[in-house]
């Protein structure tokens, strides 16, 4: 459903007309999920003039082309969403990434909230609005990537978790595996310093023990991510209390399920 706006500016229409045939030229591609709650657009400024002023920023402007609109049409919010990019350059040479977001770990508010939308670029989402609000919060883009020179894009929602724990999309990615692995990664590693200190052992011994993992699957990686962090302070025996407290209280994952015969 588009944004109630009454008046369109000059300005953003012509800026729509340009970036319509930039996408065109580039043979932009997007590939949904079966399910009608949830649906992946092209951003165009005269469409969602909302939106506009986020690509109105320093640094900004070439994000704008590679910018979509995730619509959540569901009375459900989204807790996690993974969208990906393919593209192909003037070579032939394929590459791919993805860009995630969910809402268990250190930001508890949805990825997209119900009947609300919001912005994805190749540099991060960026939280949704009511359709007739206004931007909610910002942040600044990262570095231009080899897309820019891609003479064709694939965009696709890979998979999207709703509140409920419903999964729809094919999950290529990994998406609800990596959330199972991180939150027992964040369980192994505060449950292990929390009883060094308890027993007032050496807490940097501890961490070392945690960054030796046997095997590099996802959920070592974690546990070494987290473990590393953890010593921040300006001795080896300091320990980040934050962080420990938030990977104590991670936030219960949701029972995944699929409906049957669906995505």
């Amino acid at each position: 459903m588009k944004p109630s706006i009454k008046t369109v500016v000059l300005g953003l229409f012509l800026s729509g007309l340009t970036f319509a045939r930039s996408a065109e030229a580039q043979g932009l591609t997007i590939v949904q999920v079966d399910d009608p709650g949830v649906s992946l657009t092209q951003f165009d400024p005269s469409v969602h003039p909302v939106f506009a002023p986020l690509f109105q920023q320093e640094g900004w402007a070439w994000l704008r082309q590679h910018a979509l609109i995730v619509t959540n049409d569901s009375d459900l919010d989204v807790v996690a969403l993974t969208v990906t990019w393919s593209f192909t350059d003037s070579g032939g040479k394929t590459s791919s990434f993805k860009v995630s977001s969910d809402s268990f770990l250190f930001s508890r508010a949805p990825v997209v909230r119900a009947r609300m939308e919001a912005v994805v670029t190749p540099s991060g989402f960026y939280r949704s609005i009511q359709r007739s609000g206004t931007i909610g919060g910002r942040r600044s883009p990262g570095g231009r990537t080899r897309l820019e020179r891609a003479s064709s894009i694939t965009v696709s929602l890979d998979a999207v978790v709703f509140g409920d724990g419903l999964v729809v999309g094919p999950d290529e990615t990994g998406t609800v595996d990596s959330l199972e692995s991180r939150r027992i990664a964040a369980q192994t590693v505060a449950q292990s310093v929390r009883a060094a200190i308890v027993a007032r052992r050496d807490v940097s011994a501890e961490i070392s023990r945690l960054l030796t993992r046997p095997a590099m699957n996802s959920e070592n990686i974690l546990i070494m991510r987290f473990a590393r962090s953890m010593q921040t302070g300006p001795t080896p025996r300091t320990v980040d209390d934050v962080l420990l407290n938030q990977l104590s209280n991670l936030p219960e994952l949701p029972p995944f399920y699929r409906r049957v015969g669906g995505q």
